[in-house]
């Protein structure tokens, strides 16, 4: 669905980064301009050595871990058994007809919008408020230690000499959040959808609980600070502290999962009450100050 805006610029870099980091053993590519309407096909084939097709299915199922029932999240989908040959020859015309997501000539066939045509984050939260079966909130500052993340934790861990960007970022993972089934297990790459509309690939990491203890975004945690920064109005590589969250209104963001293992996050400031907590610190050194 890219000629049809379905894939925003920060997933094409997303899909760039990968593509580099697999060292080709991994091919995503785009229609090109041979293509006279969006493809919404989903068509697997499995092939031997030889590159023969030997098994072949087709049907509802997205290429995501809910829709192929990957870490323990799934949804009723259906997949066909249909002719090898055939689907083969489909997907043979389709990547004949494509353009590599490396190629230096793919702004001129695809245009990447800052925020994907998507209507699903309208489509999650129309959605049946029962659906949402369980919900969780991750600060960006630390409650515990009442203060901003210093640099090289949380949002600020990429603010130290030895990261490659300086907007590298993660969400800590409580433990007891890691321990339950709410993530995948650790290492799982799975798809948020943000209030905004804008979707990323995320995962748990590090640590020892089963979900991990840092939540981040494959194949780089320089997306998710990225991201964040952009949205507080932060320049990029800059220290995200209470001060930015409070002047954005929103300091947390809330995590909410239905039964398909889909994941919709929210952050804006209109869905979010004052954060007295925050407030307090401030207060409190400023007074100390």
């Amino acid at each position: 669905m890219a000629t049809a805006g379905g894939v925003s610029r920060g997933q094409h870099e997303s899909f760039l980064a990968w593509s580099a980091r697999l060292g080709g053993q991994l091919d995503i590519r785009y229609p090109s301009r041979s293509a006279q309407r969006p493809i919404h096909s989903k068509v697997y084939v499995w092939r031997d050595l030889a590159g023969q097709p030997i098994s072949a299915f087709s049907g509802s199922a997205n290429f995501t871990n809910p829709g192929l029932g990957i870490g323990g999240n799934t949804q009723e989908n259906v997949l066909h058994s249909v002719d090898p040959t055939t689907a083969g020859e489909y997907v043979d015309i389709r990547t004949a007809t494509s353009i590599d997501c490396n190629d230096p000539e793919v702004d001129e066939y695809i245009s990447f919008p800052e925020t994907a045509d998507s209507n699903w984050a309208a489509e999650y939260e129309k959605a049946d408020p029962a659906s949402f079966t369980e919900s969780h909130e991750f600060y960006l500052y630390s409650r515990m230690r009442k203060q901003s993340y210093a640099d090289g934790a949380g949002v600020n861990w990429g603010r130290r000499k030895s990261r490659a960007s300086q907007d590298e970022a993660y969400v800590a993972i409580p433990a007891d959040i890691g321990r339950s089934d709410f993530f995948p297990p650790k290492n799982t790459p799975f798809t948020v959808m943000w209030d905004d509309g804008t979707s990323m690939v995320m995962r748990g990491a590090s640590g020892s609980e089963p979900s991990g203890k840092d939540l981040t975004t494959l194949p780089s945690n320089s997306e998710f600070g990225r991201y964040l920064r952009k949205r507080l109005r932060v320049s990029p590589g800059a220290r995200i502290d209470i001060e930015a969250l409070i002047r954005y209104g929103r300091t947390h963001i809330t995590a909410k999962k239905n039964p398909n293992g889909e994941y919709f996050f929210d952050f804006h400031p209109l869905s979010s009450s004052v954060d007295e907590e925050a407030q307090r610190i401030l207060e409190t050194r400023d007074e100390s100050s």
